[in-house]
């Protein structure tokens, strides 16, 4: 069961406190809810695509790793 995929920014939780939110809109209210939902929700059902992740870091203080998985580091230092 997926719980919430994002291919963009634009694209909403579908759960949670933030249910209906855009993940971008997200990442600038509260980018550690971002954190626990990659480390408490299965990757098979929370699903960041490449293209989301692609403009995370065009548009945001985010980098994304090296890894196979394709997880994001998110630099708190540059973030207002």
């Amino acid at each position: 069961m997926i719980v919430s995929q994002f291919y963009s920014l634009s694209d909403t939780f579908k759960f949670g406190q933030y249910k209906g939110m855009a993940l971008s809109d997200v990442i600038d209210w509260d980018y550690q809810y971002i954190y626990w939902c990659m480390n408490s929700i299965s990757n098979m059902e929370f699903l960041i695509y490449d293209s989301a992740i692609e403009e995370l870091t065009e548009n945001h203080c985010i980098r994304k790793t090296n890894s196979v998985n394709g997880y994001i580091e998110i630099s708190e230092d540059l973030l207002p």
